[in-house]
């Protein structure tokens, strides 16, 4: 089980999303995170960008919506253990299939 913890420009917690199964109403389900196709690291550049998509029941959409607008903070454990901290990129909410993808990428 991993959290992720969403924050805004100001630090303020947003929500938190789990890898765990979507047991009940009040779990925000976080998928796609890390592996071959959802991880990029770039030693060049010196940066992490992956993408992840939330999964939420129709009466979390707005604070899904909150939790991952454009510019906002993502802080988990990497797969070693390390602190990571990236930036919102890009969000697209779909309130309908109750999913919310977005694209995020730290400056390590």
């Amino acid at each position: 089980m991993a959290d992720f913890y969403f924050t805004d420009r100001k630090y303020n917690q947003l929500g938190i999303a789990s890898t765990d199964e979507l047991t009940s109403s009040s779990v925000i389900a976080i998928d796609d995170i890390g592996g071959q196709e959802g991880d990029y690291q770039s030693v060049d550049g010196g940066y992490r960008s992956y993408s992840a998509t939330l999964h939420f029941s129709p009466d979390q959409s707005a604070q899904v919506e909150e939790m991952a607008k454009v510019g906002n903070f993502v802080l988990f454990n990497g797969r070693a253990g390390e602190s990571v901290w990236t930036t919102i990129l890009s969000s697209e909410h779909d309130p309908l299939a109750g999913t919310n993808t977005f694209v995020a990428e730290d400056a390590s």
